[in-house]
């Protein structure tokens, strides 16, 4: 990138790149045999066109389509992810002071080692648009030319991903036009999902405490602490809200337990019994120790009356009440 003064002038290229998921199984046979690209030392940009980008006029702004109500129910996958991630909780409370079961990154790790993964096929660099990315013109040139990717690959549907800025411009102009882009599936990407996921969480905790726990704790230094909640320092807010995900967490199995204990009384032994069984996932971690111990049918029975717990602090209906407030938090994570 060019060094100006005053850093005007200078050129902020965004690649487009073509991406093939991997599968595996009999390929079909092609019509004709693919060329193969011979590699070259080439160092210069090769521009799309010499010529301008026809202008796109945006006009009166065009906001999305009504959408019906939509129930939003706690999916299969979702109550495995708890469960989950309940169980790394226990393991973790095994041993306060010397831990050696690692925070929830490394533990995923750690029980997924026999989870093959593939990265997809990279298919290579789209041509280099010579104008502004930020311009609608450029945008809708992006969005132009990914119908013709789909045409000349013969799909149905072809799924277009952006960051955040440029994904704002493509939807507003994917409204305007929906039956010309009506087959562009239009994304954001992961990292920006998290990102702006992240912002709400902030966004909405931290005026209930969020904020003095962050700096109180010493986990995030104070002059951080504005970046961390709107969701602009990454990997310190990720690694922040893991470590509040968990200090919750186990304040809730704290309040499980007397409620079992007040409750459910004749279940306390069979609570108390599957707690101690998992010292050995504490001593081993591995995929075949975790896979049995959450098939287990003691495991299963005990996520029932979390679950069933959890629906108690769920009943809270006052909006004051902080239990209700940090529920959510935790459930947001």
């Amino acid at each position: 990138m060019e060094e100006t003064l005053s850093g005007k002038g200078t050129s902020h290229r965004v690649n487009g790149i073509a991406i093939q998921a991997r599968h595996y199984g009999p390929h079909l046979p092609l019509d004709e045999a693919v060329p193969n690209v011979a590699k070259t030392k080439q160092r210069s940009v090769e521009v799309l066109n010499d010529t301008d980008l026809p202008v796109y006029n945006a006009g009166e702004r065009c906001g999305p389509p009504p959408r019906t109500f939509v129930e939003v129910t706690s999916s299969e996958i979702e109550a495995k992810s708890r469960k989950k991630n309940l169980l790394w909780i226990l393991v973790r409370l095994h041993a306060a002071e010397k831990q050696k079961v690692s925070g929830w990154t490394g533990f995923n790790i750690a029980v997924r080692n026999e989870v093959e993964v593939s990265k997809d096929i990279s298919k290579g660099y789209l041509p280099t648009i010579d104008a502004p990315a930020t311009d609608l013109s450029t945008v809708n040139e992006v969005l132009n030319q990914s119908l013709k990717i789909k045409d000349s690959l013969k799909l149905q549907s072809i799924v277009v991903v952006f960051d955040q800025a440029l994904y704002a411009k493509a939807t507003e102009i994917k409204w305007k036009h929906k039956e010309k882009f009506t087959n562009l599936i239009l994304r954001m990407g992961v990292f920006h999902i998290i990102c702006t996921l992240l912002g709400i969480i902030g966004k909405r905790f931290q005026d209930a405490g969020l904020r003095d726990i962050c700096i109180e704790t010493g986990v995030i230094a104070e002059g951080s602490v504005s970046g961390v909640l709107d969701g602009h320092r990454y990997n310190r807010a990720v690694r922040f809200h893991k470590l509040m995900y968990e200090a919750l967490m186990r304040v809730i199995w704290s309040g499980f337990q007397t409620w079992i204990r007040e409750n459910r009384a004749h279940k306390k032994t069979m609570v108390d019994n599957f707690f101690g069984d998992l010292q050995t996932l504490y001593d081993n971690v591995c995929e075949e120790v975790f896979q049995e111990k959450l098939a287990s049918s003691s495991a299963t029975e005990v996520f029932q009356l979390f679950e069933k717990y959890m629906d108690c602090l769920r009943s809270f209906q006052n909006s004051g009440c902080l239990t209700l407030t940090w529920w959510r938090f935790s459930w947001a994570c």
